[in-house]
């Protein structure tokens, strides 16, 4: 008997089946790759959100403080009061500010400092008669927000 005859190569549905389980593999990979865009985007406006919270406790509890937001070498950090510097961000993102008239990008000598006023916890000036109102951070097709609130030293992260 001569063993060569049975060997056809493979059948018309063992490729549909390789073939759906590659579609399967490529669309999900691709799932993944677009959200990792956004990723580094929420990842920087959380460590944002998270660092207003606290240097407002720390202005009404003990001392003054600020949040500092810079761009050092294609980098983002902040810093909260004489706390550790804290990468939040690379180039791919942009970090700006807004006073709700100008809008400035921080980069190279441009920063944002943030300090609230210990008596009743609202933000106070970041130039003479000039107040911060939003924050955004964007990465080609993702933007997401902090809005400022400047009377009562609140804020909001909004899409």
């Amino acid at each position: 008997m001569d063993k060569g005859k049975n060997n056809k190569g493979f059948s018309l549905v063992e490729m549909i089946i390789v073939m759906a389980m590659m579609v399967i593999l490529f669309v999900g990979a691709g799932t993944i790759l677009l959200n990792w865009r956004s990723w580094n985007v929420n990842d920087c406006i959380e460590k944002i959100d998270t660092a207003l919270g606290t240097t407002k406790i720390e202005c009404m509890s003990k001392e003054d403080s600020s949040l500092r937001i810079w761009k050092e070498s294609d980098e983002y950090f902040l810093q909260v009061g004489s706390g550790e510097k804290k990468r939040i961000g690379d180039d791919e993102i942009e970090i700006s500010y807004s006073d709700g008239t100008d809008t400035k990008i921080i980069e190279g000598s441009t920063d944002l400092k943030l300090t609230y006023d210990r008596k009743d916890g609202s933000y106070k000036e970041i130039a003479s008669g000039v107040y911060c109102t939003q924050i955004t951070v964007k990465r080609q097709d993702k933007t997401r927000y902090i809005k400022l609130v400047r009377k009562t030293g609140k804020h909001s992260v909004q899409n």
